[in-house]
């Protein structure tokens, strides 16, 4: 069992983060080059 490590906890929140966020912008680019307006 690993011992729980709030460094490592909070780097892996980060990279979820991280990773969640760029797909929001993906998701934003997306939106607004099929909606020019």
């Amino acid at each position: 069992m690993d011992i729980f490590d709030p460094e490592k906890a909070y780097v892996a929140a980060c990279d979820k983060g991280r990773s969640w966020s760029n797909q929001l912008v993906t998701w934003k680019k997306i939106v607004s080059y099929s909606n020019p307006w």
